[in-house]
C-alpha cells in the first residue's frame, strides 16, 4: 500500500521537497546520467525538475481539498457551504446596518428614498422610502447602510445630509443603528452545523433549538421547559419558553408549534403568528432576550511587532469569539456567564504586546476583573464601540 494518497491515517499528501528527491533519484538511476549528472537548481535539468516537481505538488494539494471537502470540519468556503445543506442549513449572508433617522424640515418636504445621510466617520446610509414631513416638523424613517458589514452608528452620530433637498434641515439618530453582518464566517458556520445535527434528536429541547437555530437571521437560542405541575422560578406549569436572537417572529412561531410537546403552552415577552392549514392564527409566544451590554477596557504595553491596526483587530477579535466566529464551539452565548479568563484568548490572536489590566463590567468604565453573571432569560452583547484599548 502506498504511503501517499488515502491512507488509514487520512490523507497524505506528497510534498514539494518529496517530489523532487524522487524525480532526482530516478534520473540518476538512468544508466546514461548516473549519479554525477548535474542537477543542481542553477543548472538547466534543475529548473526543469522544479517546474516538474511544483506543478505535481499542486496537484496533490488539490486532491488534498478534494478530500477534505468531504469533511466539515475540514472543509472551505464554497464546499463547507454545499456540504452544510445536509444538515438542512445554509451559510447566512451578509445584512446590512440599519437605522431609524429623524428628519426635521418645513412641513410638506419629500425627501426620497435612496437620499443619503451620513456619519462624521464617512459612514453612509440610504433612506429606504420616501418620507413627506409633516406639519411637527419632524419625522422619523428607516434607512440601512450602504455597504453590508457591521457598521456601527452611535447615537446622534448621523447628522450629515449628503444629498440636499430643499426644506430639509436636519437629521439624526437617536438610537445606535442595528449593525449589520458580513457573509458567515467558516468557523461560525461550523459550530452551527454541529448544533444541527440535533434536528434529529430524540430530545425535545435539544430538537426544537437546532430547528430554530436553522431558521434565517436567528444566532441564539435557549429552550427551558418547565413540565410539572407547579410554576418554577419565572416559568409556569407545564410551560415551553424559547428566547431567540433574531429571526422573524411569525417563522419562530410556526417552527415552535409544529415541533413543540403536546401539552404544553408558550410563554414568553413576545410572539408570532401561526396559521394551521385551514386558515386560523394562533398566537404564538416565544422570549427576546435582554441584551446586557459588556464593556472592556484594556491595558496595554506594545512591542516592536505590534501591527498598526493592532487595536482594530484586538477589538474585533473579541467581538467574533464572543459570537463563536473565532473558535469553534467558543462563544458567550444566551444565558452565559461572561468569563473574565477566557477574555484573552481573543486578545492573544494579536501579536506584539503585553496585557497588564482587563477589565469588564456591564457600564461604561468598567474596573473589575469578576466574571459577569448572565440570567437564563439574558444575552451578553460585545461591540467594538463598548471596547476600549489603552496603551501604557
Amino acid at each position: 500500500m502506498s504511503d501517499y494518497g488515502v491512507v488509514s491515517t487520512g490523507f497524505n499528501k506528497k510534498r514539494l521537497q518529496d517530489i523532487l528527491a524522487e524525480t532526482e533519484a530516478d534520473i540518476r538511476a538512468i544508466p546514461s546520467f548516473g549519479e554525477n549528472f548535474n542537477m543542481q537548481p542553477e543548472s538547466p535539468m534543475g529548473q526543469l525538475n522544479g517546474i516538474y516537481s511544483e506543478g505535481l505538488a499542486l496537484a496533490w494539494e488539490q486532491l488534498e481539498n478534494v478530500y477534505n471537502s468531504f469533511s466539515p470540519s475540514k472543509s472551505v468556503e464554497a464546499s463547507l457551504s454545499d456540504l452544510v445543506q445536509i444538515n438542512s442549513i445554509r451559510r447566512k449572508g451578509e445584512e446590512k446596518s440599519t437605522v431609524t433617522l429623524t428628519l426635521t424640515g418645513t412641513s410638506g418636504t419629500v425627501v426620497p428614498a435612496g437620499n443619503l445621510f451620513s456619519t462624521s466617520a464617512g459612514d453612509q446610509f440610504s433612506l429606504l422610502n420616501s418620507t413627506t414631513i409633516p406639519a411637527s416638523g419632524s419625522i422619523d424613517s428607516q434607512a440601512e447602510a450602504v455597504i453590508a458589514g457591521e457598521v456601527i452608528a452611535l447615537a446622534n452620530t448621523i447628522t450629515q445630509i449628503d444629498n440636499a433637498v430643499t426644506g430639509l434641515n436636519s437629521v439624526t439618530n437617536a438610537v445606535d443603528a442595528v449593525a449589520g453582518r458580513g457573509v458567515e464566517e467558516d468557523p461560525a458556520l461550523r459550530a452551527r452545523r454541529v448544533r444541527s445535527v440535533a434536528i434529529a434528536s430524540v430530545s425535545l429541547l435539544d430538537g426544537v433549538e437546532a430547528r430554530l437555530l436553522a431558521l434565517e437571521n436567528v444566532t441564539q437560542v435557549k429552550v427551558r421547559h418547565n413540565p410539572t405541575d407547579a410554576q418554577v422560578g419565572d416559568l409556569p406549569s407545564r410551560s415551553i419558553n424559547a428566547v431567540v436572537v433574531g429571526g422573524d417572529d411569525n417563522e419562530i412561531a410556526t417552527t415552535l408549534e409544529l415541533t413543540h410537546t403536546v401539552g404544553a403552552e408558550f410563554f414568553g415577552n413576545s410572539s408570532g403568528n401561526y396559521i394551521d392549514s385551514e386558515g386560523v392564527t394562533k398566537v404564538i409566544a416565544f422570549s427576546r432576550p435582554t441584551e446586557i451590554p459588556i464593556y472592556v477596557i484594556i491595558n496595554i504595553t506594545t512591542l516592536s511587532s505590534y501591527p498598526t491596526d493592532g487595536d482594530d483587530r484586538i477589538k474585533q477579535a473579541i467581538v467574533d469569539y464572543a459570537t463563536g466566529q473565532l473558535v469553534t464551539g467558543r462563544d458567550f452565548n444566551l444565558a452565559d456567564d461572561v468569563i473574565h479568563n477566557q477574555i484573552y484568548t481573543p486578545i492573544n490572536t494579536v501579536e506584539g504586546h503585553t496585557v497588564n489590566d482587563l477589565f469588564i463590567g456591564t457600564s461604561a468604565n468598567p474596573s473589575s476583573s469578576a466574571d459577569i453573571a448572565i440570567a437564563d432569560s439574558e444575552a451578553a452583547s460585545f461591540t467594538t464601540a463598548n471596547i476600549t484599548i489603552n496603551h501604557v
